[in-house]
Parts: C-alpha cells; sequence; structure tokens
C-alpha cells in the first residue's frame, strides 16, 4: 500500500495502479473503471485519482493519462512559467515602451510593435 494514501483522499481498499506498466498509454485503450482506482505518480511515487470529468477531457483531446500527480505538473509548470524572461522594447512607431519575449539580437531581426499600432497597422 502506498503511504501517501491518507493525504491523497485514497480508500486504504483502493487499487492502486503504477504508470506506466498498469495504465494504457493510449487513451482509447483506458476502461471507465480507472476512476475508481489510485495511480502512483512516476517521479513522486504519490498516489492520485483521475476522475471522470478529467477522464472525459483526455478522452475528447485524444491525450494520454497523465504520469505524474496534479501537485507535480503544476511545480513543473511554474518552473516553466518562470524561466520565461522578459525585455524591454521601445515601439517603433509610438515609442512606448514595453515588454517581450524576444531577446534584444531577436529584436533586430523582426518587427516589434505595440498592442495599438500593430491593429493600426492591420486596419
Amino acid at each position: 500500500m502506498v503511504s501517501e494514501s491518507k493525504e491523497a483522499n485514497i480508500s486504504d481498499n483502493m487499487e492502486i495502479l503504477r504508470i506506466p506498466d498498469d495504465v494504457a498509454a493510449d487513451i482509447k485503450e483506458v476502461d471507465d473503471d480507472i476512476v475508481t482506482k489510485a495511480l502512483v505518480c512516476e517521479t513522486t511515487k504519490k498516489p492520485f485519482l483521475v476522475i471522470k470529468s478529467e477522464l472525459d477531457f483526455y478522452r475528447k483531446m485524444k491525450l494520454p493519462i497523465p504520469i505524474e500527480h496534479p501537485w507535480q505538473r503544476m511545480q513543473e509548470r511554474t518552473r516553466l512559467e518562470h524561466s520565461i524572461w522578459l525585455y524591454s522594447f521601445i515601439c517603433p512607431q509610438c515609442r512606448q515602451k514595453l515588454y517581450t519575449v524576444y531577446t534584444p539580437e531577436e529584436q533586430d531581426n523582426i518587427d516589434i510593435l505595440c498592442e495599438s499600432c500593430y491593429l493600426r497597422k492591420l486596419a
């Protein structure tokens, strides 16, 4: 039995599935009863559940069942989001100072405008 079961709202008699060994990689092959079982995170070894609406979403989007606990996924997204750097730039048309994900070197090769100037250019 997984030690974290009480914290994860997993009942003691719930079947535990190890990912990827016990769970099909193709969402088409995943049975509806997966919502009655606990999955064990490949990274943290913590158990987690997949609820019916989540399973429906994965099927609709043709996504596999996640291999990581939801908190692990959120930590990874946060880490990625915090690795985005913003660089200042001046709109060449109105001279407004703004920020972009493009480095100063990349800014030299592309035409970056503020939203207002961009929309005027499209009109």
